[in-house]
């Protein structure tokens, strides 16, 4: 990260791009894991619930600034994954 002193406040800080980087990888994110896979049993699981009641304390909404919220089935998704592995 460089620094460029500013007469008013601290230095600045930047994000430079990356230069060590080898090679770009074009890839499919539903092609990393196997049709067979755990996770995805888990996915379609989570997917067939009604999470709808883990929406409400959600503050990003349509027509209003902010960054988008996780989606709920996600995060569930990940937990009960890592549940099932013992993690």
């Amino acid at each position: 990260m460089e620094k460029v002193q500013s007469k008013d406040v601290g230095p600045v800080r930047l994000r430079l791009p990356d230069r060590s980087q080898v090679q770009m990888v074009i890839q499919c994110p539903d092609e990393l894991i196997p049709a067979d896979h755990q996770a995805r049993i888990i996915w379609r699981v989570c997917q067939s619930q009604d999470l709808s009641e883990f929406c409400e304390p959600i503050k990003a909404r349509e027509g209003r600034c902010g960054r988008d919220a996780t989606a709920p089935s996600l995060l569930v998704s990940l937990w009960l994954y890592a549940a099932v592995r013992g993690i």
